[in-house]
């Protein structure tokens, strides 16, 4: 098990490397995010002449989440983005208008329903949970924060405890469901694999879990950060920085970052 870091500004060579690096008799992921997934896919057609059975696999972060859940099951989750929005929609306007301090105004102009299902997907985002929100209410001294809080938390309970009724998740839950799963034990998924990770700047508190899993079980994980160290990436610095604290974390060593200072031809779009 180790943790490689891959540093270089745009265009230095970053997924270059990455595709010289991926061993041809051992079991590989690569990770992009979903808008970059053909574009990489392309490039290991390329490098190894297919994709398929034994070759390098594809995946984002969702995309993964399916796949181990084929194997190892998962919850019912809410269908689709629409469902989730109709869902929402009835959840907050189930709240009587009275309840509220200052979205009041919204369910007047038929704007709560887009409001609740934005502050919905931030929190399922951060892993904010409903007795987080009401610590954060309590110790606050900002009157209009705290009322704006109220408020949110208002729907969130409404929300939560529909969906809890249903027996259902929410599709912004897939991947602490994923996290969990590859936790445990049982779970051999990440078991011997090599893990690349590529084209983040960032990764949401769920990814970072998801991370960590794979840090502690897989073969070998190697990122590619887009940054050389200066402050215009700060916050792909931080990112740097937190990968690190994990790898401590887990006791597994990390392997000297590959600093890629010159462009590297290619004919990748991605580098």
């Amino acid at each position: 098990m180790s943790l490689k870091i891959i540093r270089g500004r745009s265009g230095s060579g970053k997924s270059t490397y990455i595709l010289n690096d991926m061993p041809e008799d051992a079991p590989v992921i690569y990770i992009v995010p979903e808008q970059f997934s053909f574009t990489a896919e392309k490039m290991l057609i390329n490098k190894f002449g297919m994709v398929g059975l034994g070759m390098p696999v594809v995946l984002s972060f969702m995309r993964l989440a399916d796949t181990v859940f084929s194997t190892y099951g998962s919850p019912e989750f809410i269908a689709d983005n629409a469902s989730f929005e109709m869902l929402v929609s009835y959840c907050a306007n189930s709240v009587k208008p009275e309840k509220f301090h200052l979205f009041e105004g919204l369910v007047k102009k038929s704007e709560l329903a887009q409001t609740a299902s934005n502050i919905i997907t931030t929190f399922k985002r951060y892993r904010i949970t409903p007795e987080k929100l009401t610590y954060a209410i309590e110790r606050t001294n900002d009157e209009f924060l705290r009322k704006k809080l109220q408020d949110a938390l208002v729907i969130y309970e409404a929300y939560t405890k529909e969906i809890a009724e249903a027996g259902i998740a929410d599709q912004n839950d897939k991947l602490s469901v994923l996290a969990d799963i590859l936790s445990d034990d049982n779970c051999d998924f990440l078991t011997d694999k090599h893990i690349y990770i590529d084209q983040f700047s960032d990764f949401d508190p769920s990814e970072y879990e998801c991370i960590k899993q794979m840090i502690k079980k897989a073969k070998s994980v190697t990122i590619a950060l887009c940054t050389d160290g200066n402050l215009l990436f700060e916050t792909v610095n931080r990112t740097y920085n937190r990968l690190c604290v994990i790898a401590k974390e887990c006791n597994v060593k990390q392997l000297p970052a590959i600093e890629l200072s010159d462009a590297m031809l290619s004919s990748s779009p991605m580098l």
